[in-house]
C-alpha cells in the first residue's frame, strides 16, 4: 500500500512539473519580449565582412529585425515567410536585418543562398551583449521596429501576412 501511494505522489509531482514547464514555455515568450512602444536597445555588430553596423544607423526606417541561426528549423520557416513578403519589404523601403547568433560566416553565406531575397538584407553576427540586451530566449525572434525605433511587435514565428499587417498598423 505504501509503495502504491508513493508511486501516485511521484506521478502527481511529475505531472505538475510537466504542466508547469509547458505553461512556462508558452508564457515566457510574452514575458521576455520587448514591450510594445519601448525603444529598442541599440547595438553595434559586425557584418559578414567585418564592417561595424549599429541599429541607430537605420533610424528613420522601418526595420524587421530577425534573430536566429542557420541550424534552427523554425528560423528556416521564418525566412520562408519573409521570402513571401519580399516584394512588400522592398516596396515599403523596409530594412531587413538578420542577426545570426551562433554561426560561422561560411555557414551563414551558404544558408542565405537557400533563402534569396530581392530586397536588401543586412546580415550581422550577434554577440553576447546584444543577446543579453534583447533577452534572447527563443529563436527565431522577429522584432518589428518603427522609424523611431519603437517596438511594434516582438514575437517568435510569425507569418508573412501578420508581419505585413503589423507594419501597416503603425
Amino acid at each position: 500500500m505504501k509503495l502504491r501511494t508513493k508511486m501516485r505522489r511521484i506521478g502527481t509531482n511529475v505531472g505538475f512539473t510537466l504542466l508547469f514547464l509547458f505553461f512556462s514555455l508558452c508564457f515566457t515568450t510574452s514575458l521576455l519580449a520587448l514591450p510594445v512602444n519601448a525603444t529598442a536597445p541599440d547595438f553595434t555588430l559586425a557584418t559578414l565582412d567585418g564592417k561595424k553596423v549599429s541599429l541607430g544607423d537605420y533610424k528613420g526606417k522601418t526595420v524587421i529585425l530577425k534573430l536566429g541561426t542557420t541550424w534552427c528549423p523554425g528560423c528556416r520557416d521564418q525566412d520562408k515567410e519573409l521570402q513571401k513578403i519580399d516584394a512588400f519589404i522592398s516596396e515599403q523601403n523596409i530594412t531587413l536585418i538578420q542577426v545570426f547568433l551562433d554561426d560561422p560566416v561560411k555557414e551563414i553565406q551558404s544558408y542565405q543562398r537557400n533563402f534569396p531575397m530581392k530586397s536588401p538584407v543586412v546580415t550581422l553576427l550577434g554577440d553576447d551583449k546584444m543577446m543579453r540586451n534583447y533577452g534572447v530566449y527563443a529563436i527565431p525572434r522577429l522584432i518589428i521596429l518603427s522609424p523611431e525605433q519603437k517596438v511594434l511587435s516582438d514575437t517568435t514565428g510569425i507569418t508573412g501576412q501578420k508581419i505585413k499587417a503589423r507594419i501597416l498598423q503603425k
